[in-house]
């Protein structure tokens, strides 16, 4: 009796493993339904390559929505409008275009995250904007003319990009990306949260008034006003790294335009400076 029970037990077990596994078919008994597709926009802010990764932030998402993905891995990758003449892309779209990507809606859980199974990409014609490649441009400059203050691999790079125009999504993105050029853990934070979370100190050993931050450079883009007698787009913005009280590098009225195909221009610095 007691192997009767056990026989049974497991077979039922096995019945619903295999009705978990298994796409589930219509009454009529036609063909099984198609798992649901999602398609979602995303600004690229790294356009990668064949075989290489592109790094992605989701349009007006928040911080975590950051993806890494290889276009190229999708079996359908298309411009926007090309559809009837059956073109194909052949090489990475540029950093600054939005993307249509359509997925299964299964994302694996990392940071950046990444899709468990894309079905195509499709590149589209409009809402150019490579911002994010500019303000990239701005920070590794700083790192540059500051000699990254004297400190050799910090540990941390933090970033402000709150004062920008930037999407939460794309200003973690960015962030996520110069971090790593340096080898570095990137933290999307200001001055005062970045004191509150113990990481800069504003006394130094024996007490006396002296911020800094031992291991980590601050950097931080602040976009101002630019009136509206202008005859094309421009940003215009101060930017500097920080170390310490005694340790900053500065670039102050800085401006860029941007042509009406949405790429921005090679920036120019109005003054620099560094302590």
């Amino acid at each position: 009796m007691k192997k009767r029970f056990l026989f049974l037990a497991l077979y039922g077990a096995l019945c619903l493993l295999a009705a978990c596994a298994a796409p589930s078919a219509p009454a009529d008994g036609g063909e099984p339904a198609e798992a649901e597709q999602v398609t979602e926009t995303f600004r690229l802010i790294d356009g990668g390559g064949r075989g290489q990764t592109a790094v992605l932030a989701k349009a007006d998402g928040g911080a975590g929505d950051v993806y890494t993905l290889d276009i190229f891995s999708a079996a359908d990758v298309s411009l926007e409008g090309a559809e009837e003449s059956g073109l194909t892309i052949d090489r990475a779209p540029r950093a600054g275009a939005l993307i249509e990507v359509t997925h299964d809606g299964m994302v694996l859980e990392s940071y950046p995250a990444r899709f468990a199974n894309v079905s195509a990409v499709r590149v589209l014609q409009g809402g150019f904007d490579d911002r994010c490649a500019l303000y990239l441009e701005v920070l590794e400059d700083l790192w540059e003319a500051g000699g990254a203050l004297s400190q050799d691999s910090p540990a941390y790079i933090g970033a402000d990009l709150s004062q920008t125009s930037l999407s939460e999504s794309e200003q973690a993105a960015v962030v996520w990306i110069f971090a790593g050029l340096h080898g570095a853990e990137g933290l999307e934070a200001t001055y005062d949260e970045l004191v509150e979370q113990g990481y800069i100190r504003e006394t130094d050993a024996d007490g006396a008034e002296f911020p800094h931050w031992e291991d980590g450079l601050l950097f931080t883009i602040t976009e101002k006003e630019t009136g509206s007698a202008l005859t094309a787009p421009t940003l215009a913005f101060d930017a500097e790294v920080w170390r310490s009280a005694l340790g900053a590098c500065f670039f102050s009225d800085c401006s860029s335009t941007a042509d009406p195909s949405g790429h921005w221009n090679q920036y120019k610095v109005g003054a620099q400076a560094i302590s």
